[in-house]
């Protein structure tokens, strides 16, 4: 078999590509989303089709998160400017009316 046919060499090579682009990457996020529907059971993934069905019948993978990091981490920092927003507005409303 030509190492260009290799089912590992094609994996990685759609992988990398994938890696590459970041709108790709993302799309990639929302389909595992959606893709691992009817494989999760209770936060895991318990089987698998095919010859990855030998791997899960020993072991369970996690499923993929509901909220990526990036979500997290854009909800996290919406959040804090929020607070330290209506920190500096209680702050300044104090400061103008002590002057």
């Amino acid at each position: 078999m030509s190492a260009a046919l290799n089912p590992e060499n094609v994996a990685f090579k759609a992988l990398a590509t994938v890696f590459a682009n970041r709108a790709a990457y993302e799309q990639a996020q929302r389909l595992a989303k959606v893709g691992q529907i009817p494989l999760q059971r209770n936060g895991y993934i318990t089987w698998l089709l095919g010859m990855r069905g030998g791997w899960t019948a020993m072991r369970d993978a996690p499923a993929v998160p509901p909220q990526t990091f990036r979500e997290w981490w854009a909800q996290r920092t919406e959040n804090r400017l929020n607070r330290l927003g209506a920190q500096f507005l209680v702050l300044g409303s104090r400061f103008w009316r002590d002057i």
